[in-house]
């Protein structure tokens, strides 16, 4: 039986990530495509309603202030540094990101199946 202490299994409980101050969470670079619509969620965890901004986005995106997504069409090739902010009513979280329209494809990884949550540690070549 393999040593499955190392790793993270749990699911956190109900309620656990809308409470408190605001984190910013996720990726520090986010990708967009030059003239498609972008959608770029920011992942926070903190006590809701949040109210987001950014400053410095690409020209053609802008930070949705209720949902902290970022979205629009990118208008030109860029690669930007963007200051991400969200508060609620008990403080406030910033993180810098960069923000890189145009020129690769799926710079922010798609979320899709992943073995992980199937096998876990009991992976083999039969499996």
């Amino acid at each position: 039986m393999p040593d499955t202490e190392k790793y993270v299994t749990d699911i956190a409980e109900p309620g656990q990530w809308d409470q408190g101050t605001p984190t910013i969470n996720g990726p520090s670079v986010y990708g967009a495509g030059v003239g498609t619509k972008t959608r770029l969620p920011v992942p926070t965890t903190g006590r809701r309603p949040l109210l987001f901004s950014a400053e410095g986005l690409p020209e053609g995106l802008f930070i949705n202030s209720k949902t902290g997504v970022i979205q629009g069409v990118a208008k030109e090739k860029k690669e930007a540094t963007v200051r991400v902010m969200v508060n609620n009513d008990e403080g406030s979280d910033e993180r810098v990101v960069k923000v890189i329209s145009g020129g690769r494809l799926a710079l922010t990884p798609p979320l899709g199946w992943n073995s992980w949550n199937v096998w876990g540690t009991s992976i083999d070549q039969q499996n």
